[in-house]
Formats: C-alpha cells, structure tokens, sequence
C-alpha cells in the first residue's frame, strides 16, 4: 500500500512540476519556436499543392525564426538606452 501511494504521489508531483514548467515556458516566450512549428504544420502543410511562391515551402529553422523575433519586436525602437 506504501509503495503504491508512494508511487501515485509521485506521479501527481511530476505532473504538477511538468504544468507548472510548460506554462512558466509559455509565459516567458521559451515554447514560441515550438509554437510556431504547430502552427505551421497545420496551416501551412497541406498548401504545397497550391504553392504560389509566396510562403516557405518548409518551416523557418529555429536561428532564424529568433532573429526575426528579435528584429520584429525591437524595429520601432528609436532610443539609445
């Protein structure tokens, strides 16, 4: 009986730590890459039959996707400090 509470205590923690760091990563930004590739896969995938040039036929790789994060949010910024 020990054990199997033990057990069963243990698995409500890690669920518990694992919601808690899903949505401590979606708050700060970290999941937006994962995302994006959701996103992606279920908007974009089953247009290459109708590609007209216009969007990627791949998704973008993670280095780039950041980079134009970065770019995006900082473009309108005209200040020094």
């Amino acid at each position: 009986m020990t054990a199997r509470l033990s057990s069963s205590l243990w698995a409500s923690l890690w669920h518990g730590l694992s919601a808690l760091w899903r949505g401590l990563r979606s708050a700060t930004g970290d999941d937006a890459y994962e995302r994006y590739l959701e996103h992606w896969h279920a908007e974009h995938l089953d247009a290459d039959d109708s590609h007209d040039g216009e969007e990627p036929a791949e998704p973008m790789d993670r280095k780039t996707f950041h980079k134009r994060r970065l770019d995006e949010d900082w473009k309108d910024v005209r200040r020094c400090c």
